[in-house]
């Protein structure tokens, strides 16, 4: 017999590489189970297309031993995968199946080759867990036949007393119609219809807000041009803030590339859709209209088409009540202004107008609605979610964590199965279903993020189980034998920069402030001594950037730490520019560019304040010559680092779109 923990390590491992597992066991003498057996592990799991028996009766299981009442969020959407006809010995895999219904009556399949997996997951409101209840091989289903499954999954639930309150799925063209035939009508905001098992119970339909903000940036990039209350919204200052950035080798504390402006290559990214509409962008184009820069003008409301989603959808993303702002889920002590706020919102959107046929048309009433509509659909189902959760004398939830009605935990799902085949992520249906099979047991697998999504909060399928290791670390500067200073290659990634000219203009000197009060309280984290750490933070106001982006945890830099950074910049941009902007190996090393530094300030005009502290020790190991040495190098491990990843991220860009496109190609 072997324990629960040595199972769910043994099937773990082989899960993620069978040669790994081979080698431990060798290395180990047999402590771990043989291939074998495992295989008869997973003969206790059938697998194959349909509902999953075990999977209800787990998750049935699980509710049995808690205490509290578990409210379910089920999801549904599609994996492709290669069209191909495998034969085992006994029988051919790859053909259109959908296998048994709720009332076990078998659906005709056809010999079609199947190209898409349909897959429903059920996720747990309010209880750490995911399962796939089911999957069916598929060519392309009609709305009919997704509702048909739908309310045999629902009916799956009620049978074992698992109480679903939501639907979720994306805006495609045959899952509207779905709904429809569910009895519910996005386009008209009705978005919810009743139990095929139970009138009584009421399912609430919710589109995922990932594809809606999609949907909404092809809008706004396609038609550049939106209007509201005949302002208008322009995508052309979005693109001018990009060249600027570009332009300058400096970014304004955002993610603008030039592959969120040509979208049109990576229409599948979600993060592309919400890092063009976020604050940090508003943020920046707000820095621009104030600092009078006349390219501009007229860019209000711009900044406020982008703010309203940046909102949106960071309320239709909340995870933990310990979260602050926008993002904390919805509640007793927020209802008030979140309900305010969806009020404006749905206003916002309704009156929302672009020009068609040189005419102005609202979009709700357009044939690009489906975004937009989609969004007010989910402030009409979280009002109720909550009202139905979150209120009343005996409330099922405390908060609202919409996050876990998205469709994020399919995604990461498919993540996974994809990440059995190793560098073939477009499995066939044979090996899908084995892939499939293995998931549905006690594993702790981790969510590799290699989906157009990244795993924001860990939910483990069934009882999954992980841990992390955070190694602190403190810095102290020596006392006559140097220094060491280390750990600063977790550069965040709200520091992103690129290649740009020589000059310091006034936008890319406010940056440098910016990044220079990142350096001031990473060296002030890390050093011991008082009186250096007090020497590199000011508390004076002025800071263009800064300013605007301030909600409390940012540092303003002392006046010498900002002038070494900018000097730093300039040796740094004279050193691309002797190398034709390429990155040269030798030259770009961050100690070799802080000795520069070094060499070009006049030492007794910097930190003044340090002299007296540092006066009775050797030149060689005086703490204003280390001070001055770890500014410079760790502003120059901040630009060598993400100057490499414009490198990198350019290399993989032409990779990834032709990946994407054998992928959906079915080769």
């Amino acid at each position: 017999m072997y324990s629960p923990q040595l199972r769910c390590f043994a099937l773990t491992l082989h899960y993620y590489s069978p040669r790994a597992y081979e080698f431990v066991r060798d290395t180990f003498k047999s402590c771990l189970p043989h291939p074998k057996t495992l295989i008869s592990w997973y003969r206790s799991v059938d697998g194959e297309p349909g509902f999953t028996a075990e999977a209800f009766q787990a998750i049935k299981e699980k509710a049995a031993v808690t205490k509290q009442k578990i409210v379910f969020s089920l999801v549904i959407d599609e994996m492709a995968i290669r069209k191909k006809l495998e034969f085992d010995g006994k029988r051919w895999h790859g053909h259109v199946e959908f296998g048994l219904t709720a009332n076990e009556e078998k659906i005709d399949d056809t010999m079609e080759e199947a190209k898409d997996a349909l897959v429903m997951m059920l996720v747990a409101i309010n209880a750490p867990f995911k399962v796939p209840v089911g999957y069916f091989m598929t060519s392309g289903v009609n709305a009919e036949m997704r509702a048909s499954l739908v309310k045999n999954c629902l009916e799956l639930c009620l049978e074992s007393n698992i109480e679903v309150v939501s639907l979720t799925f994306d805006c495609t063209a045959s899952n509207m119609s779905m709904a429809r035939q569910l009895g519910c009508d996005i386009e008209n905001l009705k978005v919810d219809f009743p139990h095929p098992a139970n009138k009584e119970k009421t399912i609430y339909v919710y589109p995922d807000p990932s594809h809606l903000i999609k949907l909404l940036r092809n809008t706004y990039g396609e038609k550049r041009e939106l209007m509201h209350g005949g302002n208008k919204i322009l995508w052309e200052v979005i693109k001018k803030l990009e060249e600027l950035q570009s332009l300058e080798g400096l970014r304004a504390a955002n993610k603008l590339t030039k592959r969120h402006i040509q979208f049109y290559r990576h229409k599948m990214k979600v993060k592309l859709a919400t890092q063009l509409f976020s604050r940090s962008v508003a943020d920046a184009l707000e820095m621009m209209q104030e600092g009078g820069n006349e390219e501009f003008e007229g860019a209000e409301e711009t900044i406020k088409f982008i703010r309203f989603f940046d909102k949106l959808f960071d309320v239709c993303n909340s995870k933990h009540i310990r979260q602050l702002g926008w993002k904390k889920p919805i509640n007793k002590d927020n209802w008030w202004e979140v309900s305010k706020f969806f009020d404006e919102a749905d206003a916002y959107i309704s009156e929302l107008t672009f020009m068609e046929g040189g005419k102005e048309k609202k979009i709700v009433k357009s044939n690009r609605k489906s975004g937009f509509q989609g969004f007010r659909a989910c402030m009409k189902t979280l009002t109720h979610l909550y009202q139905n959760l979150c209120t009343g004398p005996n409330p099922t939830l405390v908060y609202l964590p919409t996050y876990k009605l998205l469709q994020d935990h399919l995604e990461l799902f498919f993540g996974q199965i994809r990440g059995k085949g190793g560098y073939n992520n477009n499995p066939t249906p044979r090996q899908f279903k084995a892939a499939y099979k293995k998931t549905l047991l006690h594993m702790a697998l981790k969510d590799n993020g290699s989906g157009n999504c990244i795993p924001l909060e860990k939910i483990g399928i069934l009882t999954c189980s992980s841990s992390k290791i955070i190694n602190n670390t403190s810095q102290e500067w020596g006392n006559g034998t140097g220094r060491e200073i280390e750990d600063f290659n977790d550069i965040p990634e709200d520091h992103d920069y690129v290649l740009g000219a020589e000059t310091i203009t006034e936008f890319s000197e406010a940056i440098v402030e910016y990044v220079a009060g990142f350096v001031a309280r990473r060296l002030t984290k890390a050093l011991k001594c008082s009186a250096c750490t007090t020497a590199l933070t000011d508390a004076r106001r002025g800071f263009q950037l800064i300013d605007k982006k301030d909600r409390g945890g940012l540092v303003r830099p002392s006046r010498e730490c900002l002038r070494i950074c900018l000097k730093s910049e300039k040796i740094f941009r004279r050193f691309l520019a002797e190398g034709n902007g390429r990155i040269d190996g030798e030259k770009l090393i961050p100690i070799r560019l802080a000795h520069t530094v070094l060499k070009t300030l006049n030492l007794r005009l910097e930190f003044t304040s340090l002299d007296e502290h540092s006066l009775n020790q050797d030149l060689m190991y005086s703490h204003k010559i280390h001070l001055i040495n770890s500014i410079a190098e760790l502003y120059f491990r901040t630009r060598v680092h993400h100057v490499s990843r414009h490198y990198l991220n350019s290399a993989l860009s032409t990779r990834m779109y032709m990946n994407k496109l054998l992928l959906f190609k079915g080769m």
